[in-house]
């Protein structure tokens, strides 16, 4: 639970009670977690955030490593909150979940086609964190597909400024245009647990630069 400290002021009734926010408020609401950036509020300056459109060393490491809580932890810091245009309709934007994975366990002959391993939550606008619904979550692996669909929605030029703070650190090879959509989805997938927001990170390269 947050530690709320707001002023409480008369208003002109003087039996109501008027409450006056302060910015601290909503910087200890632990949202961070769920992917919304409590500094689009506020108007803090956002750190920046260098994201590597490319699967990383650790990556490989641990995307097939389905309790291994430091490998998950990696994953989430990395794409927790990381948006793109879904595949199917660019007027919608989805955010991976910054609080859990799914996994994905393929079975037959989709094994060979989509190996088992972690998997993103892609978080539709109409998801619900009251009341989640599968239907409102997009299972999407993390592919050369996804990291070009992040790639085009940070260039656009009307989320640029928004998104500033995002700098793309860009793979030797020039990502190419998807022709499938990102969340095929064959075989069973599962969420992992949820880690606490809060979990250590024994190692993590440093993120202050490309």
């Amino acid at each position: 639970m947050a530690d709320i400290k707001a002023d409480t002021n008369k208003g002109l009734n003087p039996d109501d009670p008027v409450v006056v926010w302060e910015e601290d408020d909503f910087s200890n609401l632990g949202l961070d977690k769920y992917g919304i950036d409590i500094r689009d509020v506020t108007g803090e300056t956002k750190l920046d955030k260098y994201f590597r459109l490319f699967e990383e060393k650790w990556e490989k490491d641990y995307k097939k490593k389905k309790n291994h809580a430091p490998g998950i932890v990696l994953f989430l810091d990395k794409y927790g909150g990381i948006k793109w245009y879904h595949p199917d309709d660019p007027s919608i934007i989805v955010t991976a979940d910054g609080a859990k994975l799914a996994w994905h366990s393929p079975s037959g002959r989709a094994r060979h086609e989509n190996p088992r391993g972690h998997q993103l939550r892609g978080l539709l606008p109409t998801f619900d964190y009251n009341k989640p619904k599968d239907e409102d979550v997009m299972l999407t692996f993390i592919d050369e597909a996804l990291f070009y669909r992040i790639k085009e929605f940070y260039e656009d030029p009307q989320n640029k400024l928004v998104y500033a703070h995002i700098k793309l650190v860009y793979p030797e090879v020039p990502l190419r245009a998807p022709r499938a959509p990102v969340a095929a989805v064959t075989g069973e997938s599962k969420e992992d647990d949820a880690l606490e927001p809060d979990t250590p990170l024994p190692f993590q390269e440093d993120n202050a630069g490309p």
